[in-house]
């Protein structure tokens, strides 16, 4: 058995960048300005960028924005953010803000006003619509950008839809896995 050789014919760049570029389509045409990405698997799909993912699936500690126009920004996970200072799909990397009670106990209130201000500030800058589409996010944190004006609909919608149609590299890439397995 001798598997085809389909890593050399995969061009994983434009592969990344036509998903990013699905996620940007699919909020355009939904009229919402930006996404904030949370789960890991949809940060691994529109970034190509991991991170502790089992940890991450449990904790908002590292998340993303990607604005229809504008600056694609990772919000890392403390002292990790050189680990994706090398793709290009990222324009800026910070530090993340984290709001749960697991990360701050009873400075989570605090914590979590920063982060609103933080996101308010980057849909101000960014975005012409007040829809920000967020996959994972809790209670407390949908009420306060709620009360700033910020309309918070599912992104989960929005990564599968962009996930629907693929690429030719994507077809490679489960061709190469399919014969592997």
């Amino acid at each position: 058995f001798k598997p085809r050789l389909y890593e050399d014919q995969i061009n994983l760049d434009h592969m990344c960048m036509y998903r990013l570029n699905r996620v940007r389509e699919q909020l355009l045409q939904s009229d919402i300005g930006a996404c904030i990405l949370f789960d890991p698997v949809n940060v691994r799909y529109a970034l190509d960028t991991v991170n502790m993912s089992i940890y991450n699936m449990r904790n908002l500690t590292r998340y993303c924005f990607i604005p229809v126009n504008g600056p694609v920004i990772l919000y890392e996970y403390f002292n990790c953010e050189g680990l994706s200072s090398h793709l290009n799909l990222i324009n800026e990397i910070r530090p993340a803000i984290t709001w749960d009670y697991f990360s701050n106990g009873d400075q989570a209130g605090a914590q979590l006003e920063k982060w609103i201000n933080e996101i308010k500030d980057l849909t101000n800058s960014y975005c012409k619509s007040k829809k920000l589409a967020i996959d994972v996010i809790n209670g407390p944190a949908v009420t306060a950008l709620n009360k700033t004006g910020i309309e918070v609909v599912d992104a989960k919608l929005i990564v599968e839809q962009a996930r629907v149609i693929k690429s030719p590299e994507e077809l490679k890439c489960m061709k190469a896995a399919i014969e592997v397995a």
